[in-house]
């Protein structure tokens, strides 16, 4: 009898990628490979991507969940709120509307697993103080003021915010992030400037395709 193999099981051994993140280098690999950029849509979605990165970097830096703390005191999940700004950035700056539908339509699908891991963590953290939270601190939209300190007994569990953390050792490891963002911006502005653009987008779809390919020899080699 033949074991049946799930995608996402198969993005896990091949690509080392989870469905999420498959999706997030599609959206990449798709923004980038058919973008049509100006100036001004460079900017609007540099500013919807540098304030996503931010609120990534500050949920990324704590080791552990803090509802007390930081960015979780205006909403419950601000590293999926960090990106769905940050890839909201990229489609706005591609000004491509394939991209922007494709943004819309496949993020609330890939982070729905995220968002269901994150809310009974928090339920198995803070217990019977759970429904004050999930009450006062909005999923998505965040509040206007912080959440007010101290609601949550001396003995909880307390985590700091570290950049180290948040960039270098943590579970997210936001300095690839950082990279990635860097590369698409020089990216979209080289598409915006040169007088032939066809050709590099055919550049960014080789390259896209050889981050792949190297991505799947370092984890096969480092296995």
């Amino acid at each position: 009898m033949v074991k049946r193999v799930s995608l996402p099981q198969l993005l896990r051994r091949y690509l080392h990628l989870s469905p999420r993140g498959a999706t997030e280098f599609m959206l990449v690999a798709l923004a980038l490979s058919t973008a049509n950029p100006t100036l001004r849509s460079l900017g609007i979605g540099a500013a919807f991507a540098l304030t996503g990165e931010f609120i990534r970097i500050w949920a990324a830096g704590y080791s552990g969940l803090a509802p007390d703390q930081g960015p979780f005191r205006w909403v419950r999940h601000p590293y999926s709120l960090g990106s769905a700004l940050l890839f909201a950035g990229l489609a706005l700056a591609s000004r491509n509307v394939y991209v922007m539908l494709a943004t819309i339509l496949l993020l609330p699908l890939v982070y729905q697993p995220k968002i269901k891991r994150v809310e009974a963590a928090l339920r198995r953290q803070l217990g019977p103080w759970q429904p004050r939270y999930e009450a006062a601190v909005p999923a998505f939209l965040p509040r206007l003021l912080p959440m007010s300190r101290g609601w949550l007994p001396h003995d909880a569990n307390r985590v700091v915010f570290s950049v180290e953390y948040a960039l270098l050792r943590g579970r997210h490891r936001e300095l690839d992030a950082l990279l990635a963002m860097v590369l698409s911006a020089g990216a979209l502005y080289a598409l915006k400037v040169s007088t032939h653009a066809e050709h590099l987008h055919l550049w960014v779809v080789a390259a896209v395709a050889l981050l792949a390919a190297a991505r799947l020899v370092y984890y096969s080699v480092k296995s």
